[in-house]
């Protein structure tokens, strides 16, 4: 079937050089050259009216009628299906504005750099120009810092937050480079909070904390409309000891008191109440309190590791927006 474009409407007599080429081989059914042309040349609704002569509700209805008739069949991917179900099931538990899940690859591939690729592609979709976004730390938001698009066409006048103070132990998944990497994609300012995410007293903290630099930036920190962070499982291989963040010995006491997660180096128990400790009063960061207050909260975690995790995450009220993997769903819809 050969179609070109040229002059349409009713005053192209047949044989005129504007009207369209004959539809040779299929008895020009209309119903089946516009089937044709949108399912298998791709073309839009709008270039198949062009083409046919007709308008554009024509078509609407040339393809609807193509589907009543059999000659075009649409069949559902069962996994994609079956992702559908399982996210609106995530949604309707936990209160999720939205829920993206990355199909199981049998393994072949780390969960985090997929779920950060996912997260990426959910957060440029969200961004909007004189936005101010939020930035945590770990391995899955440092694979979301990398993957994230540049986006197109730019957006002006969006802040880049970093939430948490910096980490001197190790820099692989180090918030400064996380939120320096998100800024740099978006061609956005980068605000680093310049100081230490544990310091070495409660004095200390309330010290530093108060000096204008550092509490303005706490202050900028919370007013953020947006927030993309993951979370820390306590497992011995968790990002929390790959980072040097804590040792196990540092851990044991929020263990025994209930902690089953870290978010925004913040302990919690199962059901996502905060787990406080020595820790926790010489952190430099924003507070549970006021991550939770940020209008959207995406979360990017997954992995047979968090499933814990993540539902004392989300049990907790601290996600609108999760992107995880198609395993982990259904680990936390099972659970009772």
């Amino acid at each position: 079937m050969t179609v070109r474009r040229g002059r349409q409407g009713p005053d192209v007599a047949p044989g005129d050089p504007g009207a369209p080429a004959p539809l040779s081989g299929l008895g020009f059914d209309p119903v089946v050259a516009a089937a044709w042309l949108y399912y298998q040349d791709d073309l839009t609704q709008s270039e198949i009216a062009g083409l046919l002569g007709v308008s554009r509700a024509t078509v609407v209805n040339l393809l609807g009628e193509a589907r009543r008739r059999g000659v075009v069949h649409v069949a559902l991917d069962p996994g994609a299906a079956g992702r559908v179900a399982l996210a609106r099931g995530l949604a309707a538990r936990y209160g999720l504005a939205d829920c993206v899940l990355v199909p199981d690859d049998g393994g072949a591939s780390h969960p985090a750099e997929r779920i950060g690729t996912a997260g990426a592609q959910l957060l440029a979709r969200e961004l909007r120009s004189g936005d101010r976004l939020g930035v945590s730390f770990g391995r899955t938001v440092l694979a979301l810092s990398k993957a994230l698009p540049a986006p197109s066409p730019p957006l002006r006048d969006i802040e880049v937050v970093q939430i948490t103070g910096s980490l001197t132990a190790k820099d692989a998944f180090s918030p400064e480079l996380c939120t320096l990497n998100v800024a740099t994609r978006l061609q956005a300012h980068c605000n680093h909070l310049h100081a230490p995410m544990f310091v070495s007293s409660p004095t200390m903290r309330a010290m530093l904390t108060a000096e204008p630099p550092i509490a303005g930036h706490l202050a900028l920190a919370r007013s953020c409309n947006r927030v993309v962070f993951g979370v820390a499982d306590l497992t011995i291989d968790g990002t929390i000891f790959q980072s040097g963040m804590f040792t196990p010995a540092e851990i044991a006491p929020y263990v025994a008191r209930g902690a089953i997660a870290i978010i925004a180096s913040h302990f919690v128990d199962i059901d996502g109440r905060p787990v406080d400790g020595a820790h926790h009063e010489r952190l430099v960061g924003i507070t549970l309190a006021e991550l939770a207050a940020i209008p959207q909260r995406i979360c990017v975690s997954g992995g047979p590791d968090k499933v814990n995790a993540l539902h004392a995450c989300l049990a907790g009220g601290y996600v609108t927006h999760l992107v995880t993997d198609e395993r982990t769903a259904r680990e936390l819809l099972q659970q009772g």
